[in-house]
C-alpha cells in the first residue's frame, strides 16, 4: 500500500483462511468490523484462484491476501492476514504457506496465531491451542492458554495447517488456535468463542460482539420477513444460533 515500509517488529500476527465452519476467517472479519484498523498491504502469492475482482474503489484487483493493522489500547502490535480463498492443489497450498512464512520472517513477526475450526458434536464448545515447539508450548501455558497435546487427533490439512506446522522451520513462533464447530458454512458463535479466548490469553482488549449485538444483526436481516403467527426472531435467538 502507498506509504507502507514494513510491519512493526515483534508483532502478533493472526492468520486465517476459509476452512471448517469458516471459523478463522469469520473471527478476523469480526475483528476488522469492530476494531479500528487500516489495510497496510496486499500480498500476491502464487497459487491463488485466478479471479480478479473489483475492490472498494471500483478498481480491478488481482488475486491477493490482505494484511491489516489493528489499533489496540495496549502496547501489543497486532496484524491480521486473511484471504477469501486458498488453492485446491497440495503443491500450491505448500507454496502459499511458505511464501507467507517467508514474508513473516522478513517482517520479524514475534508470533503467528493461525485460527481454525475443528468439526465436532454440537454439545462440545471448546477453544484450545496447539503448539509447534516445546518452548512455544511452555510460553503459551504461562499465559494461561489451554494447550492440548492430543488434538487434533486426525491431524490437520490445508494452508492453515501448513503455516502453523512449518513455522519453526522458518524460526518463527507459531501456534494454531482451534474452536470446535459442527462445520456450518459460517459458524459465528464458534468464531466469537475463539476471539474471547484469544483476547483473554493475550490481553488485547479487543472489541468483540456480544449476544445483544448478534441479536440486533439477526433482527436487521429479518426485518422484512412477515413472521405471521410464529416469532421467528425469538425462535432463532433463544438458543445457540451456530447450531441451527
Amino acid at each position: 500500500m502507498e506509504g507502507f515500509s514494513c510491519l512493526e517488529q515483534n508483532s502478533l500476527l493472526f492468520v486465517a483462511f476459509p476452512g471448517v465452519g469458516n471459523v478463522g476467517k469469520c473471527a478476523i472479519e469480526e475483528i476488522l468490523a469492530l476494531n479500528m484498523n487500516e489495510e497496510v498491504l496486499r500480498l500476491h502469492p502464487v497459487g491463488l484462484p485466478p479471479l480478479a475482482e473489483l475492490d472498494d474503489q471500483g478498481l480491478l484487483s488481482p488475486p491477493h491476501i490482505k494484511v491489516h493493522r489493528i489499533h489496540l489500547s495496549c502496547q501489543q502490535a497486532l496484524y491480521t492476514l486473511s484471504g477469501p480463498s486458498q488453492p485446491n492443489q497440495a503443491i500450491e497450498q505448500s507454496m502459499l504457506a511458505r511464501q507467507i512464512l517467508e514474508f513473516a520472517k522478513k517482517q520479524s513477526i514475534e508470533r503467528i496465531c493461525v485460527f481454525a475450526g475443528l468439526m465436532d458434536e454440537p454439545e462440545r464448545k471448546e477453544t484450545f491451542a496447539v503448539a509447534t515447539t516445546i518452548k512455544s508450548r511452555q510460553l503459551l501455558l504461562e499465559k494461561g492458554v489451554d494447550v492440548r497435546i492430543d488434538e487434533p487427533r486426525s491431524g490437520a490439512i490445508g494452508v492453515s495447517a501448513l503455516i502453523t506446522s512449518l513455522g519453526p522451520v522458518y524460526n518463527l513462533d507459531s501456534c494454531c488456535v482451534i474452536s470446535s464447530t459442527i462445520g456450518t458454512s459460517r459458524d459465528t458463535m464458534s468464531a466469537l468463542r475463539l476471539l474471547r479466548s484469544v483476547d483473554t490469553w493475550f490481553q488485547l482488549n479487543l472489541t468483540i460482539p456480544n449476544e445483544d449485538m448478534l441479536n440486533l444483526r439477526l433482527r436487521s436481516k429479518l426485518s422484512d420477513v412477515d413472521p405471521g403467527q410464529t416469532d421467528f426472531i425469538k425462535e432463532m435467538t433463544s438458543h445457540d444460533t451456530s447450531y441451527m
